[in-house]
């Protein structure tokens, strides 16, 4: 355990995003210049200056001949709270990193960050434990990293040096949009949190982690947000300050917004919710829903969307923003909003050739998030243990290939879940539901790890509930059969781990499955009844 850890004087154990924004709330450097707002977006541009000078990250430099210089531009971004006012005027100087040179500019780019799973299932956790939950944001996170190579920059659009505009800026640490910047902020942070006697986990690199007999902390990172968890409050008022010590930080106090969702914390009742109440709205403004009527199922389950698409009907859609909607409606279906998964993710298939049944469709999807923007994914009570479900609706749609859905709970709500399409066309519904379980298996063994590993190890199997007999059958034996003799190697993964015994596959009847909600469209009564069971609760 690595030394100078910020427990080792106290008596305690040794150490330890919207998508979507409303418009406006991103001008270019031009628009912001010449619009009523210029003198809130002079300051914060001012601000960021000034930052960027006492960090020391460029000098100013005649321009080397035959060197690569990179473009830099303003990022200006309006910050909104929940209730959607504008909070903070933010301006980033940032380089315009596809005009780097591999090899030359960058070498290895790769970033971790917390897996959403991980974060709701820590949440969920800490919820269930009466833990401490709070945030802090690193300021000008991506100023704070080492550059390993010499990169040039022209001098950010306004501020350029009188005598000097035709000089570049020689970057001496990394900035944003450079495509190592984010690799080196992590370095960073690895290198803060392994200090304070924190581990890395390894199965997700954006978990940091300590548990001893009375001391319980575990941080998750996301670029410079920071979601910090302690047993007690003394220990997360230290940890803070150790961090503040090392970094400039805004300590946002217990955690109430993250990555574009609000938290909501009931320690009475010992429960955490999260909602996108305000995303939805602000996704409501921008595709002009406002007058919309709300519907009461994401999907119509008597729709044809495979129906063959017209050249007239592409030129309708021609300036209709298909692709943004649907991008904005998967963030809250991988966040808090499992009820549209299956919705978002057969939509995403149009991507590239949308018609106007898909955009009504889209659109659908959206005032069904109006009707239900109370929603909110909510864990805790009592601690109850990890549990998942896998189903799969065979061959039912027109390219014949089945789906695959899966969703994995704990503490009352879902951590995880899936919904897709799978890659080979199933012979039977017994083979869907095969393939369909080997997959959730991989996944199971991938949160099995992650929680053994950031808090008490788990011995016992765990139960994942399948509708189909036949396919439990399969996965509990070892024979070949004549009918599934054909089934890729791949697959029979699933059998290893229930003969190892860290699965238990089991028989759950299909009124009862869970996981129905991934692989279909489904009427009111069964999606409503389902998104009950998914932990969806009136926020």
């Amino acid at each position: 355990m690595a030394q100078g850890g910020f427990l080792d004087n106290q008596n305690v154990p040794p150490p330890i995003f919207a998508l979507v924004a409303m418009v406006g709330d991103e001008p270019t450097h031009q628009e912001a210049m010449a619009s009523s707002e210029k003198p809130q977006w002079l300051e914060a541009e001012g601000e960021e200056m000034r930052r960027i000078r006492e960090m020391g990250t460029w000098v100013l430099v005649k321009r080397p001949p035959g060197a690569n210089v990179v473009g830099s531009v303003w990022v200006l971004k309006k910050k909104r709270d929940e209730n959607n006012k504008v909070e903070k005027y933010k301006a980033r100087v940032c380089a315009q990193g596809f005009s780097q040179i591999p090899g030359v500019d960058f070498g290895q780019t790769s970033s971790p960050t917390a897996r959403l799973s991980s974060l709701r299932f820590i949440l969920a956790l800490a919820a269930a434990q009466d833990w401490e939950i709070h945030q802090i944001d690193f300021k000008n996170a991506y100023l704070n990293g080492d550059l390993d190579e010499e990169i040039y920059m022209k001098q950010p659009p306004g501020f350029e040096e009188p005598g000097r505009e035709d000089w570049v800026c020689k970057l001496l640490k990394a900035i944003y949009g450079l495509k190592q910047a984010g690799r080196q902020w992590y370095l960073k942070v690895k290198e803060l949190f392994e200090g304070l006697g924190l581990q890395r986990c390894e199965y997700d690199q954006g978990v940091f982690y300590l548990h001893l007999t009375k001391l319980n902390i575990i941080v998750a990172i996301h670029v410079d947000d920071c979601t910090l968890v302690s047993n007690t409050r003394m220990v997360m008022e230290r940890l803070k300050a150790e961090i503040a010590n090392r970094f400039e930080i805004s300590d946002l106090g217990e955690a109430k917004w993250l990555l574009g969702f609000e938290i909501r914390r009931d320690r009475r009742a010992r429960t955490i919710s999260l909602s996108q109440g305000s995303y939805i709205d602000t996704l409501i403004s921008r595709f002009n829903l406002i007058d919309a009527n709300p519907t009461t199922t994401p999907l119509d389950p008597h729709s044809n969307l495979f129906l063959p698409i017209t050249d007239s009907m592409r030129q309708e859609m021609r300036h209709k923003p298909y692709s943004q909607l649907v991008g904005s409606l998967m963030y809250a279906a991988i966040c808090t909003r499992p009820d549209i998964a299956y919705s978002t993710s057969t939509l995403a298939q149009f991507m590239s050739d949308p018609s106007p049944i898909h955009w009504e469709a889209a659109k659908r999807v959206l005032r069904y998030l109006k009707g239900t923007k109370d929603l909110a994914l909510t864990f805790g009570g009592d601690l109850t243990d990890l549990v998942g479900f896998t189903d799969a609706d065979w061959g039912s749609q027109a390219h014949r290939h089945s789906i695959s859905g899966n969703v994995f709970m704990f503490c009352g709500g879902a951590i995880s879940w899936s919904s897709r399409k799978q890659p080979l066309v199933a012979l039977s519904s017994t083979e869907a539901e095969y393939i369909a379980a080997s997959d959730a298996a991989r996944e199971l063994i991938w949160i099995r790890n992650l929680i053994s590993e950031i808090t008490i190890p788990i011995t016992n199997s765990i139960t994942l509930f399948c509708d189909n007999q036949s396919a439990i059958r399969i996965s509990s034996s070892s024979l070949i059969h004549t009918r599934t003799k054909h089934i890729d190697i791949r697959y029979y993964f699933i059998r290893h781990i229930i003969e190892t015994g860290t699965l238990t596959l089991e028989y759950c009847p299909t009124d009862e499955m869970v996981a129905d909600i991934f692989t279909k469209a489904l009427a009111r009564a069964r999606l409503e009844y389902l998104v009950g069971r998914l932990g969806l609760d009136q926020a």
